[in-house]
């Protein structure tokens, strides 16, 4: 699971001035409404806000800051974005929760929730019913066509299988996946998709019906498929301990830093607002540690994990 920050601290900026990296880089205000956060013990009270006159022109950021809200299209996605469903239903976390307050703190705003669904989360900002979407999303070519991206992680892949599967637990390299007596299942249109077939053009797949969980568990667990895609963070440890029968490769911290097919993860922003992109990286650089931490703090505590079956 390894975070992009070394690649992204290299790219340039625009916008630079000593107010925006003070500002950014004191942010402290413990994540709102989300108390048990890692942000509590080590973050303090925001000590400087971004001023107007600090501020690039932009008719985003004069947008949010006249309304006092920067609102943000949400679909919980674990650990990227998760939701204690056991409590109050506005209280969420996850890297992309912290950054996104984050943002809000430096533009002297609150955060306003705009729930969205898979099918939406990109149409909405060209609609502007948000102003940025903090739903996971993968950075595809394709959606670089259409949105600009702040990237704050990236994930690979791993595979799950049965202990008791001979087929999987002889896999000792990736290359040993391309067998026709190995069947894959995998959620219809998933990133790794097109991947795959190129990669593993002998090995048999079997497609499944996106149910809105994260692994078809029910294809392994009834004998369908020797092995499944999965992300590290859906697999480990959390999964691994819900379904003890299954196993993962590469195993522990080998899946989670797994760099199988990586691809970034971002969170989105209609195109045509560089002023306002430079803002929110700018930001994002300030407090890229803190985000990967919380990213690995969900991962390794199960916050909001929850698994759908295929």
């Amino acid at each position: 699971m390894a975070h992009l920050g070394t690649e992204i601290r290299r790219k340039t900026m625009i916008i630079r001035t000593t107010a925006l990296v003070a500002a950014a880089s004191a942010l402290a205000l413990a994540i709102q409404g989300c108390s048990d956060t890692a942000a509590d013990s080590d973050r303090t009270e925001i000590v400087a806000k971004i001023q107007d006159s600090d501020l690039p022109d932009s008719e985003r950021i004069d947008a949010i800051k006249e309304r006092g809200e920067l609102r943000v299209g949400v679909l919980p996605g674990f650990p990227f974005l998760v939701q204690d469903i056991t409590g109050d239903p506005n209280d969420y976390a996850g890297p992309a929760w912290y950054l996104a307050n984050a943002y809000a703190d430096a533009l002297g705003v609150k955060l306003k929730v705009v729930p969205v669904t898979h099918e939406t989360k990109i149409p909405v900002l060209a609609a502007d019913q948000v102003d940025i979407t903090i739903s996971p999303l993968s950075v595809t070519d394709e959606r670089k066509e259409v949105v600009d991206f702040v990237e704050y992680t990236d994930t690979g892949v791993c595979y799950i299988g049965l202990k008791d599967n001979e087929k999987f637990t002889s896999i000792d390299d990736f290359s040993d996946l391309n067998s026709a007596d190995m069947t894959l299942a995998y959620f219809q249109g998933q990133p790794t998709e097109e991947l795959l077939v190129e990669k593993y053009p002998e090995l048999v797949y079997r497609a499944v019906p996106g149910s809105g969980g994260d692994v078809p568990i029910e294809e392994i667990l009834s004998g369908r498929a020797d092995v499944a895609v999965v992300s590290p963070q859906a697999t480990g440890p959390q999964l691994t301990k819900a379904y003890p029968d299954l196993a993962t490769f590469p195993e522990g911290d080998d899946c989670l830093d797994s760099e199988e097919f990586a691809l970034p993860n971002g969170m989105a922003i209609d195109k045509g607002q560089p002023e306002f992109l430079d803002v929110l990286q700018e930001v994002f650089e300030s407090v890229a540690d803190e985000v990967a931490d919380e990213e690995r703090r969900v991962v390794d505590e199960g916050i909001g994990f929850s698994i759908s079956g295929g």
